[in-house]
This record gives C-alpha cells, structure tokens and sequence, in this order.
C-alpha cells in the first residue's frame, strides 16, 4: 500500500541504488585485478541498476548531514 504513495525519485531509494551500483563496480574491479572476468550476468546486472539510477534519480542529490 505504501508502495503506491511513493515517488519514483524517493531520496532513499536513490541512495541504495547509488550504494549498490557502486559496490557492484568496486567489486568488479577488485574481480578485475585479480585476472577475474565480469560474468556477463554481473555486467547486466550492474548495467541494468545504473540505467535505473540515472532514470529514477536524475536531479535529486543527497543533502550534506547537518553540524551537531
């Protein structure tokens, strides 16, 4: 129920897909100077969330934590 309430550009969910992209690509790279090829599944995978991200959260930017 709460699903249909939410906007496709949900700073939080915008976060998490930024999270993820980049552990995928650091794991691909850790993969990669190891002499490891990326699985073509990890490519898409990879590829398909960042695709997402750039739809979904174009414009909307993480705000800086404020001062304690």
């Amino acid at each position: 129920p709460d699903e249909a309430n939410r906007s496709n550009t949900n700073p939080n969910v915008c976060a998490q897909l930024l999270d993820e992209t980049q552990r995928l690509a650091a794991e691909a790279e850790r993969n990669a100077k190891r002499g490891r090829a990326e699985s073509p599944r990890s490519l898409n995978h990879r590829q398909a969330l960042t695709k997402q991200y750039e739809t979904r959260c174009v414009g909307v930017t993480r705000s800086e934590p404020s001062p304690k």
